[in-house]
């Protein structure tokens, strides 16, 4: 099992990610790809006395699935995500969580990735959902995540929309929603 990662995060809805890319460069991020994404998430039962959200996603991309496990807490300004990355090599493991305990909602994207440091910069392109910008701090010994956070919102904020309190399974699940009740 892999130690569980905490990242400090923004995730907003974003219109035009040309400034954004522009704002990125002149930091000094770099591209490190773009890859199709499919993230298949799974219902889990509810555990007593847990504040927070729990997600399992198997995330498939470059042909190679990988489950992750979150444990969200929001907070104002900045989401604190606990996360663990499981690799897997069995390609039916999604038909097994789908059979065991369902699949609640499925997310498809175009992601862009940038990184500066601690720092990884995803620019995504949601189906049936529209642009989202979102700014991962991974929390190191240093300390320093929320005023790198703060220092990020104030680059970026400008050209950002709405804050995204959950997650895109969210997103997707209430654009879903909407279209089940016309």
């Amino acid at each position: 099992m892999t130690p569980a990662r905490l990242n400090r995060e923004i995730k907003s809805f974003c219109d035009d990610f040309r400034p954004i890319r522009r704002i990125l460069r002149d930091i000094g991020a770099t591209l490190a790809g773009q890859k199709d994404q499919v993230d298949y998430f799974f219902f889990l039962p509810d555990l007593p006395g847990k504040a927070g959200s729990r997600r399992l996603k198997l995330r498939i991309d470059d042909g190679k699935p990988r489950l992750i496990y979150y444990y969200d807490r929001n907070q104002p300004g900045s989401r604190s995500v606990e996360f663990q990355v499981f690799e897997v090599s069995d390609p039916q493991i999604k038909d097994l969580l789908e059979l065991a305990l369902g699949v609640r909602t499925i997310v498809t994207k175009r992601r862009e990735v940038w990184q500066k440091g601690n720092a990884t910069f995803n620019l995504d392109c949601v189906h049936r959902v529209g642009n989202v910008f979102e700014v991962e701090v991974q929390v190191s010994d240093a300390g320093d995540e929320l005023e790198q956070v703060a220092h990020y919102r104030h680059l970026f904020g400008p050209y950002l929309g709405a804050d995204i309190t959950g997650s895109n399974e969210d997103l997707v699940a209430a654009v879903r929603d909407a279209a089940a009740e016309r």
